[in-house]
């Protein structure tokens, strides 16, 4: 058994494998093996037609894991990957390439897919699930300061969802906290502890009704004092 969680591609050249079927078997295509006119492809609502982003959450029986491990080991591909590898010259000087200079062979855990007999994939929300980190701070996306945005907006959507109101630094309220996934500057500043609540789960009892100023670190001792009041 085996179920997979994707999200809907942002674009059709964005970074990410797509789930789909290959001669009516199940597997990811990598980004980078996709061929352009493929991965442009339209419905008729101009939907993507390869629109399942691999986002590598995978879950497998033991079982399954080890039918591959015993019978199908040999059979997983391998991928070409282009790599900037640093090298040293004839003059023994280190050498730091900006363009690809060397090939990797790798192989992927979701290369294990066609060998399922049960296969299933589930969308979920990209602002939920998935804010990857491929790129220093300076690019336009996928970087710390993205990744950390977003984690930073759906806190703040959880405090909101369990019924307390937010206040900027200026006291005033923040109605809809921005996603800022995308955005290069720092959110709303509120961060729960996942020893408090791992997915949002258990707060109305502590925040319900109540009015929050931001900066608001929810922690363990935090919780606490809200619990006594």
């Amino acid at each position: 058994m085996l179920h997979h969680q994707v999200v809907e591609k942002a674009h059709p050249d964005e970074p990410v494998g797509v789930v789909c079927r290959v001669g009516g078997v199940p597997q990811v295509v990598e980004y980078s093996e996709i061929r352009p006119e493929i991965a442009q492809l339209r419905g008729p609502a101009g939907e993507l037609v390869h629109s399942a982003g691999n986002i590598c959450n995978h879950f497998f029986t033991r079982s399954f894991l080890h039918d591959v491990a015993e019978k199908f080991k040999e059979q997983l591909k391998q991928h070409v990957a282009l790599k900037k590898v640093t090298f040293v010259d004839s003059c023994g000087n280190q050498v730091k390439p900006t363009k690809p200079n060397g090939i990797k062979m790798e192989k992927f855990v979701f290369d294990v897919f066609p060998f399922s007999r049960n296969f299933v994939a589930f969308e979920v929300l990209r602002e939920e699930e998935f804010s990857p980190l491929k790129n220093s701070d300076g690019a336009a996306a996928d970087t710390p300061t993205t990744a950390r945005n977003s984690l930073l907006a759906q806190h703040c959507h959880w405090v909101t969802a369990a019924g307390a109101t937010l206040l900027d630094e200026h006291g005033n309220s923040i109605q809809t906290p921005p996603s800022s996934s995308t955005e290069n500057r720092l959110p709303v500043q509120c961060e729960i502890s996942p020893r408090v609540s791992y997915f949002g789960e258990g707060l109305e009892q502590l925040l319900k009704g109540k009015t929050i100023k931001t900066p608001f670190i929810l922690d363990e001792a935090a919780a606490k004092e809200l619990q006594a009041q």
